[in-house]
């Protein structure tokens, strides 16, 4: 039997003595625990549910998070969300993170794609979180990695083409969804060699 070593231990790790010296290949590149900051406005969101109440058997997962641009030069972000399963990307760019603005996209996302249930991060933009159409369940106080694959699959949109500082209200919406696709079409080994967009489709969850 293949042991399982929870997330928390990894970091655990990474973060003595023995393992400092790999967090340079880290995301974030943070080499100390993110300072948690208090957090008693992040409770306004409604009837939140925690990520630990859902259920195994929920459908299609996924995550949801958001890219932003510097907050002094423009108000500009990215809502973008991607399927466990199938590690399929969708997203749109936003003139703002206003609750109205994200709730018009996560439920766009959801309506178009077939979906069971999404885990969010406490921000104030999920505060519409009950009209976006799926199950929303959310992550524990500064916890991002309890949805890891949208953590990594933005990483790979930084490194590739809108590094950190990057002003997304420069960025048209024609080329943020074209790297988008270009992401769903890239094979990978997880799917045993096939694109996101292709199992996808197989699986129904493209409509």
């Amino acid at each position: 039997m293949v042991p399982r070593v929870s997330s928390d231990a990894i970091y655990r790790w990474l973060r003595s003595v023995y393992g400092q010296r790999y967090c340079k290949y880290l995301c974030t590149k943070r080499y100390k625990k993110k300072p948690q900051r208090n957090s008693s406005k992040r409770h306004i969101i409604p009837n939140m549910v925690s990520i630990h109440k859902m259920e195994t058997a929920s459908g299609f997962v996924t995550e949801g998070d958001t890219m932003l641009s510097p907050k002094k030069v423009s108000r500009t972000a990215a809502v973008v969300v991607v399927w466990r399963e199938t590690k399929l990307l969708k997203g749109e760019l936003v003139k703002s993170l206003r609750p109205i603005h994200t709730r018009r996209v996560m439920k766009k996302i959801h309506n178009d794609n077939k979906s069971g249930a999404m885990i969010l991060d406490q921000g104030i933009e999920n505060q519409e979180h009950e009209r976006f159409g799926v199950s929303t369940y959310f992550c524990d106080t500064a916890s991002p990695r309890q949805k890891p694959l949208i953590e990594n699959n933005i990483g790979q949109l930084r490194r590739w083409w809108w590094p950190k500082g990057t002003d997304l209200s420069k960025i048209s919406k024609e080329e943020f969804q074209e790297k988008i696709e270009i992401m769903n079409n890239k094979y990978k080994k997880s799917l045993q060699y096939r694109s996101a967009n292709e199992v996808s489709r197989e699986y129904g969850i493209l409509k």
